[in-house]
């Protein structure tokens, strides 16, 4: 039976998946502390753990179009009123 060791990231949204092999140890403090390193995600995905999670290439372009859109309505309403 083959294995291979990797991590599978999953987008927080759609729920796409992608798999990345693990690559080796990374290490510090004489070996006590160790953790994997693995292959880097394709591009387009990304981390937005400070609000929704990671998500996939369609659906990170499709939040960075949301938020454009919602930039471009504030700067538009903000400009429009008057003191």
């Amino acid at each position: 039976m083959a294995q291979i060791n990797g991590r599978l990231t999953i987008c927080d949204r759609c729920g796409e998946t992608v798999f990345s092999k693990c690559t080796g140890e990374g290490e510090t403090d004489g070996g006590w502390t160790r953790w994997d390193k693995f292959e880097k995600l394709p591009d387009g995905w990304e981390s937005h753990y400070d609000d929704i999670g990671m998500l996939c290439p369609k659906c990170n372009e499709e939040y960075k179009k949301l938020l454009e859109k919602f930039k471009n309505v504030e700067a538009n309403n903000g400009s429009n009123t008057s003191s």
